[in-house]
């Protein structure tokens, strides 16, 4: 296990990840379009990994009020931008629009995702929007994490989530895992409720 792995599974599972705040109207270091201004900034930190599952109550009306105004065509461009950032709000606005026009891109995001800040969210909700659809982006995604230096506790999460969907884990989900994504999934469940109650 490399130095730090430790502390990386147990940020996947049971850490509040934050970073410093920005002074308002601080832009350093973050191109926003308009885009990333409206889906992106004022939601990221909250949705990354699994601080979702710490969501205030004001944040969660927040997120629904911006989510109902979202386009499938909004979803695909922050989907496949290739930022972490604007992959996980894609996943989380994915609820928020029809499956059959964003699936594909959902599924890719999943694909490509690089840890667990992405991981998790990405998977719970193709569970969702894509279902078994879904299975190969995450095996992919837990076979790129088996290297040693990228293991973070993620893959585990993923792992659960085949495991849900009826496949072969191919690495153990341990409960904690399977809590996770348990608990991921249906607070994408109340989401996908919420933002088409309008």
């Amino acid at each position: 296990m490399r130095p730090g792995a430790a502390q990386l599974s147990r940020t996947c599972f049971d850490q509040h990840v934050d970073f410093p705040a920005r002074a308002p109207g601080d832009l350093s270091n973050f191109s926003m379009t308009e885009l990333e201004s409206r889906f992106v900034r004022p939601f990221y930190l909250d949705m990354m990994g699994t601080n979702v599952l710490r969501l205030a109550d004001e944040r969660r009306a927040d997120l629904i009020a911006v989510g109902r105004t979202a386009t499938a065509g909004d979803v695909r461009s922050l989907l496949r931008v290739g930022a972490w950032r604007n992959e996980v709000m894609g996943a989380w606005f994915s609820l928020a629009v029809p499956a059959e026009l964003i699936s594909s891109e959902l599924i890719a995001a999943l694909s490509h995702s690089g840890g667990s800040l992405t991981a998790p969210p990405l998977a719970a909700v193709a569970s969702i929007v894509a279902g078994r659809a879904a299975l190969p982006a995450m095996r992919d995604y837990i076979n790129r994490m088996l290297d040693p230096l990228r293991r973070d506790g993620s893959e585990a999460v993923v792992a659960a989530g085949l495991q849900l969907l009826g496949a072969d884990p191919i690495v153990p989900a341990p409960p904690d895992a399977r809590r996770v994504f348990r608990d991921l999934r249906q607070f994408a469940i109340g989401l996908r409720t919420a933002f088409s109650a309008r």
